[in-house]
């Protein structure tokens, strides 16, 4: 099982250019377009962990959002979002933690919501 997480921040008054200046973005790799001022995408460099249970993945994000949130709050943003997708084989049972106590801890505080996908991956 591997899995692929994606923050997303966003709100009606969010200034996601001015927010990006002051956003330190270790590990990230950031979608930004002008023509949409008012969000903003984040990935890990990493685009997939590694084989489940990758704590250094989770941590990544954990980090990142816990470093950077108070700076995207600050310029407007007030809607937030960890899309998680989960790659599991065909033959595989999916079973995971979703996320460990501190990162569930952060996400409550600011209201984070968690948006979930399970994929079947055929083998060919």
């Amino acid at each position: 099982m591997y899995m692929r997480l994606t923050f997303n921040v966003t709100g009606d008054d969010f200034d996601a250019e001015l927010a990006l200046k002051e956003t330190s973005i270790n590990n990230m790799v950031v979608t930004f377009d002008v023509n949409y001022s008012n969000y903003i995408q984040f990935n890990s460099d990493r685009e997939f962990s590694h084989e489940y249970y990758d704590e250094e993945y989770e941590s990544i994000f954990y980090n990142f959002i816990s470093n950077n949130i108070d700076n995207f709050l600050k310029n407007g943003a007030d809607d937030f979002s960890l899309f998680m997708e989960v790659y599991v084989s065909e033959d595989e049972q999916c079973n995971f933690e979703i996320l460990n106590a501190d990162f569930l801890s952060l996400i409550g505080q600011y209201r984070i919501s968690i948006p979930l996908s399970i994929y079947k991956v055929v083998e060919l």
